[in-house]
């Protein structure tokens, strides 16, 4: 067992950051599609806690092995652990990565944590992706604003609506109530389809 340091970057390897709330640290990545994929881990309400680099570990292939470290180290709410490999989709068609990946897993395996691939293809779909960098923009800005308070009592009152509605109600402009839902759906406090823009005609529940 081992662990890497990505704490800085050098003139062969940049480092990406990735401010976690979740972890309350910083988030160190070595590829911006890491970087991305922490937008997911963040925000996936099964997850409670996420590593990158975390402890790696040896594989065997053939007659030898070699050393591993998965790109993250997952914790869920039930306790459960898993790892991640991040890896564009068109690397992994080979037949070395697919001969190298499943040996990484079985060895995986045997410490009790399942090893997932997980692709740009995944990572980078539709606008999902979008959403979840804006909903990080605005998480934690607003945690003390009255205007949450505002948008989660109209919703428990009335129910489902859309934005417009919301800032008409409340007197606020669409951008102000737009924010908030950001903020609001990055403390899961309200639900809102991430696969479309956020918009005026978006509707908007209370969890």
């Amino acid at each position: 067992m081992y662990v890497r340091n990505l704490r800085k970057s050098s003139p062969v390897k940049k480092v990406y950051k990735f401010a976690s709330l979740k972890n309350q640290s910083v988030i160190m990545c070595e590829s911006t599609l890491e970087q991305d994929c922490c937008y997911h881990l963040e925000y996936f309400k099964k997850v409670i806690a996420y590593q990158s680099q975390p402890e790696g570990f040896y594989y065997f292939l053939g007659n030898k092995h070699y050393p591993y470290t998965p790109d993250f180290l997952v914790r869920n709410k039930d306790g459960s652990e898993y790892f991640i490999e991040v890896k564009p989709l068109n690397k992994t068609f080979s037949e070395d990565f697919k001969n190298k990946f499943a040996s990484k897993r079985n060895a995986a395996k045997k410490l009790g944590k399942p090893l997932l691939l997980v692709t740009d293809r995944q990572i980078r779909k539709g606008l999902f992706l979008d959403n979840l960098k804006l909903i990080h923009r605005y998480s934690g800005l607003m945690d003390s604003n009255e205007s949450l308070s505002l948008v989660i009592n109209e919703l428990r009152t009335i129910g489902p609506m859309c934005i417009r509605s919301l800032a008409n109600n409340l007197k606020l402009s669409v951008g102000e109530v737009i924010a908030i839902v950001f903020c609001l759906i990055g403390l899961d406090k309200v639900n809102a389809s991430l696969d479309t823009v956020i918009n005026e005609m978006s509707v908007i529940s209370v969890n």
